[in-house]
């Protein structure tokens, strides 16, 4: 008896010493910038290793389950999973990841449910949880000691949706004071699972423009960020894969930004109300909302449109669409399209599936004649994240209402 207690002793201390070995981060980690206030995970080494901590002594099965992309996100491919050690804390370092911004959830016993220890963002049609991962050398999107301007969060009614919606408003420094200022205005959209506080607080875009501007690299000017889920709840919901987000009617975007946005902004705010001081983009699904609304001949509010990372682009390089048959045929007269448009921007990452096909239709449209301004984003932002979407338009914002 007394030699079976021992061996169940033994291989007791022998479990417990394996899973303590996962309940600690990389030596000189530290927590991740994006976390909850005062949370010391997930934490960040030295190395780029990502170390994720839960507490949930019941739980039987616990993984970390990145967000998708077609590379599975920079945190790389999940799912992780985790081990329980004896105070029922769950542990697991992954990587080293690339850094960058990278969704993540939790999956305990079958569930899906956001890390407590991190902000709360809207993505993937709902609620998710963020870690950022520093990337060495870069710090034009973190706050410094220049004047910054201010983000407003403004409700208006919509028309088109009989609904109260609501959009993020980057006011640049001084739009307060300088009251006879007038403003160019840039209408920016999110990529298509998140919304209108995306280009807020994982874009980090009200510090780059703070930036941009005090380095006199940009313009001041209004930046509007509106959010693409718009749809009237009197309407019946058109069936989609995404059961958070209902589908609306072809193209309703685009007529609520026209009939509704556009206006209220001009009315509300003191902006130069023509094309000539409108610019729109957008980062991948956005970006193809912002090229449909710019390129529509019937409106002409832009003369500035961007596309980074724009999937729907790609259809004019794969088919069945060519360059000259996409967009209404807009491209099929270049002269026109040259004088109508002071920019059509274009950006991808090395590392994601748009880099092959976006370069591609730059070529394409440069050889018909059409201008167009091609930026490939490498290094740590060449995947499909927000580092990506921060350095595409810090790239493109300094090209605007020059």
């Amino acid at each position: 008896m007394k030699k079976r207690i021992f061996t169940l002793t033994a291989t007791s201390i022998l479990l417990l010493s394996v899973a303590a070995s996962h309940a600690q981060a990389p030596p000189g980690s530290q927590p991740a910038p994006s976390n909850a206030r005062y949370a010391e995970y997930p934490a960040i080494s030295p190395d780029d290793r990502v170390t994720f901590q839960l507490s949930a002594p019941l739980a039987q099965k616990v993984q970390v389950i990145p967000g998708e992309d077609e590379k599975g996100n920079g945190l790389g491919k999940g799912p992780f999973d985790m081990v329980k050690d004896n105070k029922g804390v769950w542990w697991v370092t992954v990587g080293p990841v690339t850094p960058g911004f990278h969704y993540y959830k939790f999956l305990v016993d079958g569930a899906l449910v956001a890390d407590p220890a991190t902000q709360n963002y809207f993505a993937f049609d709902g609620g998710a949880s963020g870690v950022e991962v520093p990337a060495a050398g870069l710090d034009f999107y973190l706050p410094k000691n220049v004047p910054h301007g201010d983000v407003r969060i403004h409700w208006f009614y919509s028309k088109v949706t009989e609904t109260w919606l609501r959009v993020h408003i980057y006011l640049p420094p001084g739009y307060d004071s300088n009251t006879k200022t007038r403003y160019p205005v840039v209408y920016l959209r999110h990529e298509g699972s998140e919304d209108d506080s995306a280009w807020v607080f994982q874009g980090k875009l009200n510090f780059i423009m703070d930036n941009l501007i005090a380095e006199k690299k940009a313009k001041p000017m209004i930046v509007v960020m509106d959010n693409d889920h718009v749809y009237n709840p009197k309407e019946p919901k058109i069936k989609n894969e995404r059961p958070n987000k209902p589908m609306a009617p072809p193209n309703r975007y685009k007529e609520e930004m026209i009939t509704d946005l556009v206006p209220m902004i001009d009315a509300t705010y003191r902006t130069i109300a023509d094309r000539n001081h409108r610019a729109i983009a957008g980062m991948a699904n956005g970006g193809g909302e912002a090229l449909l609304i710019a390129f529509d001949p019937k409106d002409d509010l832009f003369s500035y449109a961007g596309a980074f990372s724009c999937g729907y682009c790609t259809t004019a390089v794969q088919g069945p669409a060519t360059v000259t048959t996409i967009f209404d045929g807009i491209w099929k007269d270049p002269a026109t399209f040259n004088k109508n448009f002071h920019l059509f921007y274009l950006s991808a990452g090395t590392l994601e599936m748009h880099h092959k096909f976006i370069p591609e239709l730059h070529d394409k449209l440069t050889a018909i004649g059409v201008k167009s301004v091609y930026h490939e984003v490498g290094g740590a932002g060449g995947t499909h994240e927000w580092l990506n979407a921060r350095e595409a338009f810090r790239d493109f914002a300094p090209r605007l209402f020059q």
